[in-house]
């Protein structure tokens, strides 16, 4: 089943500061970043930062907010049992759906290729 669920969600803020302060994959986009970690759980899990300084109105933020979420549902099958935060930069307001879709996938794939690449001996513990 294709759906977000709320074991899909970072909803703590220690989830949020986990993922911040021991980061172990980033990936850039001039209207994203994608911050992973690897979590203790077996799916992936989705933090969405659109700060009001970044993006002013609020249809704008939730309209980015939306194309984050759908695009993560689509593709959580694929990501490794990380927990992600993805940071929406001033860029993102000007930023047509479709863009954002495509930068999302390409940081998709890059995370899934990072978790391949290090193998099980990536603990969650790493960086403390």
């Amino acid at each position: 089943m294709n759906t977000y669920l709320p074991e899909n969600r970072l909803a703590e803020k220690s989830d949020f500061s986990g993922v911040f302060d021991q980061a172990v994959c980033k990936h850039s986009t001039p209207e994203l970043l994608l911050l992973a970690r690897p979590n203790t759980g077996s799916v992936a899990r989705l933090g969405v930062v659109v700060p009001k300084k970044n993006v002013r109105k609020a249809v704008a933020r939730n309209r980015i907010k939306r194309v984050i979420r759908e695009s993560f549902r689509l593709h959580k099958n694929q990501l490794p049992p990380w927990d992600i935060v993805v940071l929406a930069l001033r860029p993102a307001d000007k930023a047509p759906n479709q863009r954002l879709f495509e930068r999302l996938v390409k940081g998709w794939a890059k995370l899934a290729n990072q978790a391949a690449a290090s193998g099980p001996e990536l603990s969650v513990n790493e960086g403390v």
